[in-house]
């Protein structure tokens, strides 16, 4: 028999993207208006998910809830985020319902449909799944100012996003930081520390996190002409 090929976008899998913050470290206001190739960093992630899933939830500055409805309203619900990264994303959690929970930052606009596309298949096998990369050199572990110790770069991976996660994980994972009184910016990273395996989907080097100044640039000059986005 021929093997199925999947049905995009994903039935039953919402994509939520947590952009409320300010950009403070970068400086130029809230990533998510800022534009590559003349268009915004919020309409190029949402664009590329609506390809992948079911429906999106987005969250933004409460200052910017009108703009940011221009931009993509006719693919994403648009929401007035917390005043972290991780109440932003609760908040849109419990605004959603469907069984696969995607995570995907803002400032990361040149994740591929195809690696989102991997993430979301890899669902159907897995409870949670994420984009990671391998660090090209050993990374040092450290106490205060001093080197403690050293792991191969075989031994660990940098977490990217996407992420995908099942309903019933995170409900876990967040009952759990409650009682803790935990929080943190990462999902997955709650995710772990309720001991759910989370399957590595390789990343991809283009895929960087737009943070400071010199992120900027190198989104500028670098990758967003390699893809033809002028």
């Amino acid at each position: 028999m021929e093997e199925q090929k999947p049905i995009y976008p994903m039935k039953d899998t919402v994509a939520l993207v947590p952009a409320a913050g300010l950009g403070t470290r970068l400086g130029l206001g809230p990533k998510a208006f800022l534009k590559l190739g003349g268009v915004t960093l919020l309409r190029r992630v949402v664009m590329v998910l609506s390809e992948c899933v079911e429906r999106i939830l987005v969250a933004v500055p409460e200052s910017y809830l009108e703009q940011a409805q221009r931009e993509v309203k006719e693919m994403a619900n648009i929401y007035v985020g917390g005043a972290t990264h991780h109440e932003t994303f609760f908040k849109l959690f419990q605004l959603s319902h469907e069984k696969i929970v995607l995570h995907h930052h803002v400032a990361r606009p040149f994740a591929s449909k195809a690696l989102i596309h991997k993430i979301v298949m890899a669902m159907c096998k897995y409870e949670a799944v994420g984009s990671f990369i391998s660090p090209q050199i050993p990374v040092g572990c450290v106490q205060g100012d001093f080197v403690t110790g050293s792991l191969s770069r075989m031994a660990c991976f940098l977490p990217q996003s996407p992420h995908a996660f099942s309903r019933e994980v995170l409900e876990k994972a967040y009952e759990s930081a409650t009682q803790k009184g935990i929080k943190t910016q990462a999902p997955w990273e709650l995710v772990f520390l309720t001991e759910s395996k989370i399957k590595i989907i390789k990343g991809e080097e283009t895929n960087i996190k737009i943070t400071t100044p010199l992120d900027w640039e190198i989104a500028k000059k670098v990758i967003a002409p390699s893809l033809g986005w002028i």
